[in-house]
């Protein structure tokens, strides 16, 4: 189950943190930066199939993905449907590597949001390319939250250039799924939307275009990028966090290179954790440390 794509962490590196514990403000927590990425994205995905850069690496999140199996799927309950059929969100879902990824696991029911329009397209010619059915859910132009100046900020930069995805939706998976895994995927369904995490009108309104709160949303590197924005915008994502969360037992997955184990646990302590998932380490002076943290949070009972 894994993609031809290099395991590297996220570039460039973010910067260290602050003296007050805040990351200091980097090109990474802008838009611009981001809307620029996926639309490069595109156009070497139209050109030679490339599926574009998959954050901290395939082994995060593929070991987010197992977690996800094992504790609310197990083995051979593929075909139980309240199971399965969990409703999944990946909060800026990028390419959509990870949507495929829970896809191949056998859950069926994926949501996936972004900011960037450009990764919202890549995530779904690449669903059409591996035979996983897509929709791209829009909400009307007056709906609340639709006219927000982070979203439309340098709205006529932000749109994706044009393409013909004909020849990339009908070229081979580039992943290298097995037979079960293939038949999963075409048993999934996965609904992408635009959405600004940062404007709770918006939110909110996605919610309800999307049928209410999800069993588990996922983030690997939306909440990085938002820290080195600014401290606001990290405050407003916690925030606005447990909206997203079903409050009937929903969970939280989160993996981050910039914030450790403890600093997630107190940064989401309206959430339980309930597992710290094991990743990449490094040796350095004769210790071992870890460069990415994750944790399971779920809802407090």
């Amino acid at each position: 189950m894994s993609a031809p794509t290099s395991d590297r962490p996220i570039s460039p590196a973010p910067p260290a943190p602050a003296d007050d514990g805040e990351q200091n403000p980097s090109a990474l927590g802008t838009k611009k930066y981001w809307d620029d990425q996926y639309k490069l994205e595109l156009k070497n995905h139209a050109s030679h199939g490339d599926i574009g850069e998959v954050w901290f690496g395939e082994q995060s999140a593929t070991k987010m993905v197992t977690w996800c199996k094992k504790t609310f799927i197990g083995e051979g309950d593929e075909d139980d449907p309240a199971r399965s059929g969990l409703r999944v969100m990946d909060l800026g879902c990028g390419n959509g590597h990870m949507l495929f990824l829970m896809a191949a696991a056998g859950f069926t029911a994926l949501h996936g949001c972004d900011y960037s329009p450009a990764a919202v397209e890549l995530s779904r010619r690449l669903a059409a390319q591996i035979g996983l059915p897509v929709e791209v859910l829009s909400l009307p132009e007056a709906a609340p939250g639709s006219g927000s100046e982070s979203e439309s900020e340098s709205e006529s930069e932000s749109e994706p250039e044009s393409h013909d995805a004909s020849d990339a939706d009908e070229a081979d998976s580039p992943f290298d799924f097995d037979e079960e895994e293939e038949d999963n995927v075409r048993h999934s369904r996965l609904s992408l939307f635009r959405l600004d995490l940062l404007d709770a009108a918006s939110v909110q309104a996605h919610l309800d275009l999307a049928g209410g709160p999800f069993d588990i949303v996922l983030d690997k590197g939306t909440y990085d990028a938002i820290s080195l924005n600014s401290p606001s915008a990290r405050k407003l994502f916690i925030k606005h966090l447990p909206m997203l969360v079903s409050p009937s037992g929903g969970h939280f997955v989160i993996t981050s290179c910039n914030w450790t184990t403890e600093e997630l646990k107190e940064h989401f302590a309206a959430f339980e954790p309930v597992a710290v998932l094991p990743q990449r380490s490094f040796m350095f002076g004769g210790r071992s440390g870890q460069n990415v943290s994750s944790v399971a949070f779920r809802v407090r009972a």
